[in-house]
């Protein structure tokens, strides 16, 4: 598991079996710390990213469920994120109702 984002400051909740029965490891990831120090500059910078990509289509890594709400309809996209236990992030898009990213 690759933390990427924990603006709330808040533990990240991990079951105790996901890390013993399953190897799962977790690792932070700091965009404006190690990243952007990188000593090798841009090439070092592509090789993180073409290495990051290939995990995702050899599906190593996996995007989150993402629910799209317009924002005309943020009142719900609001107690939908309140909701614990949900199934995806929360999307306010500026697009139309039947369009999605």
């Amino acid at each position: 598991m690759v933390v990427y984002g924990a603006m709330s400051q808040q533990p990240i909740p991990i079951p105790p079996g996901q890390l013993i029965f399953r190897d799962v490891r977790v690792r932070g990831f700091w965009l404006t710390g190690g990243y952007a120090k990188m000593k090798d500059g841009w090439k070092a910078k592509e090789h993180l990213v073409d290495r990051v990509c290939a995990l995702f289509r050899q599906k190593v890594l996996k995007p989150v469920e993402v629910e799209c709400i317009p924002l005309t309809r943020w009142e719900e996209a609001l107690e939908s994120h309140r909701r614990k236990h949900r199934d995806a992030k929360v999307l306010l898009t500026n697009y139309g109702e039947d369009v999605c990213m």
